[in-house]
């Protein structure tokens, strides 16, 4: 099934909240970009230029998350960084609703840089691609 938002219709809820094996998780793991999974989650940093960048991309997230039905943890820290973190709280672990939600939140129009990886900074363009 391809996770890409854009090429999806909405999601059927309750067949994309069951629990992913193992080697399903892998796979869409190394789909995705800059998204780091740890314990039942996949997770994402970004940092914005300013405050006022790092608030209208969360709300956008919220407005997709909304739309959705399947909401991430946000977390906003020293103003312009913002931490994404998506899971299905009612399996207990990662589902196809937190790859999907992971697709559409891809796909929001903000240049931010990703603060995932330790060796250096790269700068993500709003299609995922690295710079």
């Amino acid at each position: 099934m391809q996770m890409n938002g854009s090429n999806c219709d909405k999601v059927n809820w309750k067949e994309f909240e069951v629990p992913l094996k193992k080697e399903e998780t892998s796979r869409l793991v190394d789909q995705i970009v800059s998204w780091q999974q740890s314990a039942g989650s996949i997770t994402k940093n970004f940092k914005f230029k300013d405050f006022k960048q790092a608030i209208q991309f969360i709300n956008a997230v919220a407005e997709i998350a909304e739309k959705e039905n399947h909401h991430p943890q946000i977390i906003l820290w020293k103003l312009s960084n913002v931490k994404l973190t998506l899971t299905t709280y009612c399996t207990n672990g990662l589902s196809k609703l937190d790859f999907y939600l992971d697709s559409k939140i891809d796909e929001i129009d903000f240049s931010y840089q990703s603060l995932n990886r330790s060796d250096s900074a790269n700068i993500i363009s709003p299609s995922g691609r690295v710079l």
